[in-house]
């Protein structure tokens, strides 16, 4: 019997190893086979086998990897929750562990893993033996999930530091997300507003706005408009209103196209309308300063030369509004006066090529009625490209007609004026108030012998005229600055020459308006033969004088209204009356003339001698 069990024994043992050996080539085989990377580990943490997957994702040889630690291979900053994994199945306190973890590649690289690890023990005493380890290589999957976590970052930290509001609505749920910007733009803190209907954000829409942005929705959700996109008023939190721009897709719709979803963002635009308001507020202003003014603006685009103007610029020319459109043919320079066509068309070529800082040039331009009309051009370039050429140029037309006009007569007035100044030997002359310094035109020089622009007009005067003369015109000239009084006065000059010459003076004060400076304006002329004459009369009426008193005739004198001007004394013995009592009296209280045929007083007789 003892044979007999004993041989039993030995079979069975054969059946066992046989069976065992089969397990451990198919086990080979599968291991071989596998899509994923596996390997054995003893009690010590070294390699016992590992597979071509496992070879191929780690980098080393299953040789190399048999003189190696699981954790030579695991990546420092994992080492600690790996050895802490392997404790736990080698004591038996977890039959299976499953965890992502990063190795170290042979070459350095990192490899991260979804690593599933289980203990095979011993049946009899269910020690562990060994720990089989299965790891499914997810490096491409974290570094989408890492590409993907950067995009989504990125997308928040730049829809956040634009203030860029993030909604999306579920239109299947009813339920609206809102982003915590999108909450504190309203004012609201994230946790103050959770998941809620879709009405929410209408019920905070201006009442003035919410008829227009109504019917944008419905144009966008019934697909009359492929994106939604409205500015309007929405109400903050503390109750004051905030302009937003609203924009908004569909990004989801069902078989049907039915929509059943859709992402947006809010803006705020506050600060952009009210800048939009103040900017259009300005131009209004300028507008106005400029149509009051009756500034024409033109806008001239270099490139497509094409002319903007604007309404007043076509009223200065007698035109329309709507008669004038932009000009793309250089019709304003077909209005501008073929005299002064070259001089305008240098003074653009120059400011174009940089050559002046302004353009600025006075010009005529035919009327719609064809007068000529003065304009002031004034422009600038204001926008060149990299190379400097002109891009775009504006500037303004101001009719200066009635300033030309005006220019004219004044100078045909001071022509006049020199002329009459030379014909009658005048001069004129200016004296700063405050300064003294003194301006003389040609004639006042001539008049005081020097040739005209000889020197210093103040010292000529002060070295020409005598001293005793010098200081009472002098002191005539401060009377007059300081009480503002016109001075008229006369003095005597001595030419280089030695002439002595009487010259007459009149000046006064003058502000020019806009300057604080005040000005003595005056003027001098000749009256030295005036003089002599006077001198010549004075001297004969006194001979005159004598005579007549001193013949024995009675003789009286009357000016033209019948006065008496002068009794001799023989007619003031004869008529009784003194010189003194009768000069001034009518001749008819002093005598009278009585006409010898009616023996009556004659009526009149000096108005019947002036006739």
């Amino acid at each position: 019997v003892m044979p007999f069990g004993i041989s039993l024994l030995i079979e069975q043992l054969k059946f066992e190893r046989a069976s065992a050996e089969a397990s451990e080539e198919r086990f080979g085989a599968v291991m071989d086979g596998a899509a994923i990377g596996m390997g054995l580990i003893d009690t010590n943490g070294n390699w016992i086998t590992a597979n071509r997957s496992l070879t191929t994702m780690l980098g080393y040889s299953e040789a190399e990897l048999r003189s190696l630690t699981f954790l030579d291979v695991t990546h420092p900053d994992d080492r600690v929750a790996s050895a802490d994994a392997a404790m736990r199945l080698f004591g038996g306190e977890v039959e299976t562990t499953r965890f992502e973890k990063r190795y170290l590649r042979k070459d350095g690289a990192i490899v991260c893993a979804l690593v599933a690890t289980s203990a095979v023990r011993d049946k009899a005493s269910g020690a562990a033996l060994y720990l089989i380890s299965q790891l499914e290589d997810i490096t491409a999957r974290k570094q989408a999930e890492a590409a993907l976590a950067a995009s989504g970052s990125r997308w928040n930290f730049a829809l956040e530091s634009a203030r860029q509001g993030v909604w999306d609505v579920d239109l299947r749920t009813g339920k609206s997300f809102h982003s915590p910007m999108w909450k504190a733009l309203l004012g609201y803190a994230d946790d103050e507003i959770g998941e809620d209907d879709t009405g929410l954000w209408l019920e905070l829409v201006h009442p003035d706005d919410r008829a227009r942005v109504e019917e944008a929705e419905a144009a966008f959700m019934d697909g009359r408009s492929e994106a939604f996109e409205c500015e309007f008023r929405v109400r903050h939190k503390d109750g004051h209103y905030l302009w937003v721009l609203d924009r908004g897709r569909i990004i989801e719709r069902d078989a049907d196209g039915k929509p059943l979803r859709k992402i947006g963002t809010y803006t705020d635009i506050t600060g952009s309308r009210q800048q939009a308001a103040a900017i259009a507020a300005s131009e209004n202003r300028w507008n106005f300063a400029l149509e009051s003014a009756r500034q024409g603006v033109w806008d001239f685009d270099v490139r497509t030369r094409t002319s903007f103007y604007s309404p007043m610029w076509k009223a200065l020319l007698g035109y329309a509004d709507d008669e004038i459109t932009v000009d793309d043919s250089g019709f304003w320079m077909t209005l501008i006066h073929p005299d002064d066509l070259p001089r305008v068309l240098d003074a653009s070529r120059e400011h174009m090529a940089g050559q002046t800082e302004l353009f600025e040039c006075e010009f005529r331009m035919c009327h719609k009625d064809g007068r000529w009309v003065w304009i002031l051009d004034r422009g600038k370039v204001i926008e060149r490209d990299a190379d400097g050429a002109p891009i775009r140029m504006i500037g303004t037309h101001t009719d200066i007609t009635r300033q030309k006009e005006a220019e004219h007569d004044i100078r045909r007035l001071s022509h006049r004026l020199q002329l009459a100044a030379s014909a009658g030997r005048i001069g004129l002359w200016e004296m700063d108030a405050d300064t003294r310094e003194m301006w003389w035109d040609d004639g006042l020089f001539t008049l005081f012998g020097v040739p005209p622009g000889s020197g210093d007009g103040h010292e000529i005067f002060r070295r020409l005229v005598p001293p005793d003369d010098l200081k009472r015109i002098d002191d005539e000239i401060g009377r007059t600055i300081g009480t503002g009084r016109p001075l008229a006065g006369e003095f005597r000059l001595i030419t280089p020459s030695g002439e002595v010459r009487n010259i007459q003076m009149a000046a006064d004060l003058v502000n020019h308006p806009g300057e604080s400076r005040r000005v003595l304006a005056g003027v001098d002329w000749d009256v030295t033969e005036q003089r002599r004459l006077t001198q010549a009369l004075s001297e004969e009426k006194e001979r005159l004088r004598v005579t007549l008193e001193s013949i024995g005739d009675a003789v009286i004198c009357t000016d033209t209204a019948a006065r008496v001007t002068f009794i001799n004394p023989a007619a003031t013995a004869e008529t009784g009356w003194a010189a003194e009592e009768a000069i001034g009296r009518p001749v008819t209280d002093v005598f009278n003339i009585i006409d010898e045929a009616t023996d009556q007083p004659v009526a009149g007789p000096v108005e019947a001698c002036l006739r």
